[in-house]
């Protein structure tokens, strides 16, 4: 039926001569019937019964296109076919055969280099053991096993891994890692400027200075004060304070915006979660659990069971900026802390869709998601909310750290004296 309607446009715009004729007509006889002719043959070839795919808007003719006498057979044979055709092929090979494609193409890199990697030591394998047993725990107690969109768990365990190559096994990341990780960690090294200033020899342990002619048993001599281990309140918790001090400048300018916008659009596109779930768990790479949902914060009471599962998920799987310098300033290793981070996201949105899938339609769309820059009216103002702020964090680690420790201290004194009734006082949480 679409050829028999391709065909009479064709010869309806190949009888110029018929078509002249009939505005010679109405022009001299200005007669109603011969006018109403010429307007269904008009709208015969313009706006009539057309194929389906001429219906798309960008398939109808463009500006160009209807300016000019274009009933010339062929062209009009292009636009009417070729056209549509062309992108109707492109639409089903694409989208339908470029997602198989991509998963086989990934799949086997990764089984090849897992089968290359533990030809020497198979014992290595046995890390995927535990893959397929945290797979099977959420399949287990998965809250709507028959929702599970298994495209989407996959590839955030694939994503996870060749994160991992990338940053662990290929030498140009794992030097592209290690390169952040160290100017990150002189970066947080400025903290000792302020720190040093307000509580003194506290942060280094070093009190600057010697006591001359001091009289110790009865010889002068010259005194040196010794060392002690910097003061842990004093020297690592004041980098927190510095490094949201500088979150809170790049957020004022745009620039985490920006940052996290890619990265959550990377995962939306690869993965297949929503927006917002993708925007959390891009932002919980850079920021903590409470900063990151401040994001989509006004989108959360509008958000699914299933979202809000992906955002507490995505939080508990990363640790803030702010928390990742001060383990920097313990001496982890802050290559280690980044890819740890930046592998845990797809992961942590794979494991929510697998535990918790998606029963409801989600009203947020990438359409409607938009991040706003602070209130602050200055850059400086950023900085010292953002200082302020992270001076409560600082007092929940301090108090938190306290009761902690206490309590595991008072539970292994508890535990040894359980155990030396049955001859074994040594019996405690530690780890030898």
């Amino acid at each position: 039926m679409n050829y028999v309607i391709l065909a009479s446009h064709l010869l309806c715009c190949l009888d110029n001569t018929k078509t002249n004729e009939m505005h010679n007509n109405m022009d001299n006889n200005n007669d109603n019937t011969v006018k109403q002719e010429i307007e269904e043959n008009k709208n015969h070839v313009i706006n009539g019964e057309t194929p389906e795919a001429y219906d798309n808007p960008s398939f109808r003719l463009s500006k160009d296109e209807q300016s000019e006498p274009i009933c010339k057979g062929v062209k009009l044979l292009v636009v009417l076919t070729i056209r549509p055709l062309t992108k109707t092929n492109a639409d089903s090979f694409v989208f339908r055969h470029l997602s198989k494609i991509v998963w086989f193409i990934v799949i086997t890199i990764c089984v090849v280099f897992v089968v290359i990697d533990s030809l020497d030591e198979p014992i290595r394998l046995a890390s995927g053991g535990g893959l397929i047993g945290f797979l099977l725990i959420g399949y287990i107690f998965s809250k709507h096993r028959s929702h599970i969109v298994w495209n989407q768990v996959l590839w955030g365990v694939l994503l996870q891994f060749l994160f991992g190559l990338f940053i662990l096994r290929w030498s140009f990341g794992k030097q592209v890692f290690e390169c952040i990780g160290q100017k990150v960690s002189t970066f947080l090294e400025f903290t000792d400027s302020g720190s040093s200033f307000v509580f003194g020899y506290l942060v280094s342990g070093k009190l600057e200075g010697t006591f001359d002619n001091v009289t110790v048993l009865g010889e002068s001599k010259t005194l040196h004060i010794p060392t002690q281990a910097a003061v842990f309140a004093f020297k690592t918790m004041p980098v927190v304070i510095f490094f949201s001090f500088f979150v809170s400048i790049l957020y004022y300018y745009g620039v985490m915006q920006i940052l996290v916008v890619k990265v959550g659009w990377f995962l939306q596109t690869t993965i297949g979660t929503t927006a917002c779930e993708s925007l959390n768990a891009s932002g919980n790479i850079f920021l903590g659990m409470t900063e990151a949902p401040l994001m989509i914060k006004p989108f959360l009471p509008s958000m699914t069971k299933s979202e809000l599962h992906a955002v507490m998920t995505g939080g508990f799987a990363t640790i803030a900026g702010s928390v990742m310098a001060a383990y920097i300033n313990f001496g982890v290793s802050a290559s280690h802390l980044l890819s740890a981070s930046v592998m845990s996201a797809p992961a942590a949105l794979g494991f929510s869709k697998l535990f918790y899938p998606e029963t409801e339609e989600s009203k947020t769309t990438d359409k409607t998601i938009s991040v706003g820059k602070s209130n602050e009216r200055n850059a400086l103002e950023a900085g010292s909310n953002g200082a302020s702020i992270a001076v409560k964090l600082v007092g929940n680690i301090i108090a938190n750290l306290i009761a902690f420790l206490a309590f595991i201290a008072f539970l292994d004194t508890l535990l040894s004296w359980f155990g030396s009734l049955v001859n074994y006082p040594d019996l405690n949480f530690k780890v030898n």
